[in-house]
Protein backbone atom coordinates (compact mmCIF):
# COMPACT_ATOMS: atom_id res chain seq x y z
CA UNK A 1 0.00 0.00 0.00
CA UNK A 2 3.18 2.57 0.37
CA UNK A 3 4.03 2.02 -3.33
CA UNK A 4 0.25 3.29 -3.40
CA UNK A 5 0.35 5.79 -1.59
CA UNK A 6 -2.78 4.76 0.94
CA UNK A 7 -2.55 5.47 4.73
CA UNK A 8 -3.43 1.71 6.21
CA UNK A 9 -4.43 0.89 9.40
CA UNK A 10 -5.79 -2.94 10.30
CA UNK A 11 -6.80 -4.83 13.24
CA UNK A 12 -8.88 -7.93 14.12
CA UNK A 13 -11.66 -6.74 16.31
CA UNK A 14 -14.11 -8.35 18.62
CA UNK A 15 -17.50 -7.46 16.46
CA UNK A 16 -19.82 -7.81 19.40
CA UNK A 17 -17.78 -4.69 20.49
CA UNK A 18 -18.45 -2.53 17.71
CA UNK A 19 -22.38 -3.49 17.68
CA UNK A 20 -22.58 -6.62 15.34
CA UNK A 21 -24.80 -9.35 17.00
CA UNK A 22 -22.10 -12.42 17.03
CA UNK A 23 -19.35 -12.92 19.22
CA UNK A 24 -16.70 -13.35 15.87
CA UNK A 25 -13.50 -11.96 15.60
CA UNK A 26 -12.78 -10.16 12.04
CA UNK A 27 -10.06 -8.57 10.09
CA UNK A 28 -11.13 -4.83 9.64
CA UNK A 29 -8.84 -2.73 7.18
CA UNK A 30 -8.86 0.75 6.33
CA UNK A 31 -7.35 2.47 3.72
CA UNK A 32 -7.33 6.11 3.17
CA UNK A 33 -5.74 8.33 0.34
CA UNK A 34 -6.40 11.84 2.69
CA UNK A 35 -3.87 10.97 4.95
CA UNK A 36 -3.39 9.10 8.35
CA UNK A 37 -6.64 6.73 9.20
CA UNK A 38 -7.13 5.09 12.53
CA UNK A 39 -10.12 2.41 13.99
CA UNK A 40 -11.72 3.70 16.82
CA UNK A 41 -11.68 1.81 19.98
CA UNK A 42 -15.02 0.38 21.32
CA UNK A 43 -14.78 2.61 24.35
CA UNK A 44 -14.53 5.75 21.97
CA UNK A 45 -17.75 4.87 19.89
CA UNK A 46 -19.60 4.01 22.90
CA UNK A 47 -21.78 1.14 20.92
CA UNK A 48 -23.88 -1.26 23.29
CA UNK A 49 -23.68 -4.78 22.44
CA UNK A 50 -26.85 -6.26 20.66
CA UNK A 51 -28.02 -9.72 20.36
CA UNK A 52 -29.92 -10.87 17.49
CA UNK A 53 -33.22 -10.50 18.25
CA UNK A 54 -32.46 -6.62 18.92
CA UNK A 55 -30.90 -6.17 15.14
CA UNK A 56 -33.58 -8.06 13.52
CA UNK A 57 -36.99 -7.58 15.31
CA UNK A 58 -38.21 -4.52 13.83
CA UNK A 59 -37.85 -6.36 9.73
CA UNK A 60 -40.90 -7.38 8.44
CA UNK A 61 -41.25 -11.14 8.05
CA UNK A 62 -40.17 -12.71 4.91
CA UNK A 63 -40.31 -16.32 3.99
CA UNK A 64 -36.91 -18.52 2.37
CA UNK A 65 -36.12 -16.70 -0.88
CA UNK A 66 -38.24 -13.51 -0.38
CA UNK A 67 -37.59 -9.86 -0.70
CA UNK A 68 -38.97 -7.28 1.80
CA UNK A 69 -40.56 -4.57 -0.01
CA UNK A 70 -40.14 -1.77 2.42
CA UNK A 71 -36.49 -3.00 2.84
CA UNK A 72 -34.31 -3.78 -0.07
CA UNK A 73 -31.65 -5.29 1.69
CA UNK A 74 -34.12 -6.97 3.60
CA UNK A 75 -33.80 -10.47 1.77
CA UNK A 76 -33.73 -13.88 2.87
CA UNK A 77 -32.08 -17.25 1.11
CA UNK A 78 -34.26 -19.82 -0.72
CA UNK A 79 -33.48 -22.77 1.71
CA UNK A 80 -33.69 -26.65 0.37
CA UNK A 81 -36.65 -28.76 2.40
CA UNK A 82 -33.92 -30.13 4.35
CA UNK A 83 -31.96 -27.11 5.26
CA UNK A 84 -35.71 -25.84 6.59
CA UNK A 85 -35.94 -29.42 8.52
CA UNK A 86 -32.91 -28.66 10.21
CA UNK A 87 -34.12 -25.21 11.15
CA UNK A 88 -36.86 -26.26 12.89
CA UNK A 89 -35.09 -28.80 14.36
CA UNK A 90 -32.20 -26.37 15.93
CA UNK A 91 -32.68 -25.50 19.87
CA UNK A 92 -31.53 -22.01 21.59
CA UNK A 93 -28.15 -21.93 21.68
CA UNK A 94 -28.01 -25.64 20.07
CA UNK A 95 -25.86 -27.38 17.43
CA UNK A 96 -26.09 -30.04 14.72
CA UNK A 97 -25.90 -32.50 16.86
CA UNK A 98 -28.85 -31.75 18.59
CA UNK A 99 -30.53 -32.65 15.19
CA UNK A 100 -32.25 -36.17 14.31
CA UNK A 101 -29.80 -38.77 12.62
CA UNK A 102 -31.37 -38.04 9.35
CA UNK A 103 -30.90 -34.46 9.51
CA UNK A 104 -27.05 -34.63 9.95
CA UNK A 105 -24.93 -33.38 6.88
CA UNK A 106 -22.28 -35.86 5.11
CA UNK A 107 -19.53 -33.54 6.26
CA UNK A 108 -20.09 -34.09 10.15
CA UNK A 109 -20.13 -38.03 9.40
CA UNK A 110 -16.82 -40.55 8.94
CA UNK A 111 -17.45 -43.70 7.83
CA UNK A 112 -20.89 -43.26 7.92
CA UNK A 113 -21.18 -42.76 11.54
CA UNK A 114 -21.79 -39.36 13.64
CA UNK A 115 -19.28 -37.34 14.54
CA UNK A 116 -20.35 -36.56 18.57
Amino acid sequence: MIKLKYNVEYKIIESHKFGVPQHRKRLVLLASKLGPIKLLEPTELKIKSKTVREAISKLDPISAGERSSRDSLHVSANLSALNLKRIKASKAGGTWRDWDKHLIANCHRKNGKTLR
